[in-house]
């Protein structure tokens, strides 16, 4: 019984999910025409088209894995034992 009833629960999880993906794609869907001028004066760029903060961003990613994956290694030292029983 109680299998059944999680089983319908994750049934239903799953409807669910897949309903908002499938919300999300249809939300991306647009019929709406738009026009654009390429003939713009702005001389603001954005972060992403200057190299320099690609650079500052791989650098402290680079940081967080490392700082990551390291966590407390040097701390934790391993000790094992063998037990060897003697039946006599």
């Amino acid at each position: 019984m109680k299998k059944s009833i999680l089983k319908s629960i994750q049934q239903l999880m799953a409807v669910i999910i897949l309903n908002f993906v499938a919300l999300a794609a249809a939300a991306q869907d647009s019929t709406i025409q738009t026009t654009t001028n390429a003939n713009t004066s702005s001389t603001e760029t954005t972060f992403h088209v200057q190299p320099w903060m690609w650079i500052v961003g791989a650098a402290m990613l680079l940081i967080i894995i490392i700082a990551l994956l390291r966590g407390k290694g040097s701390d934790t030292t391993v000790s094992r034992t063998t037990v060897i029983k003697d039946r006599s």
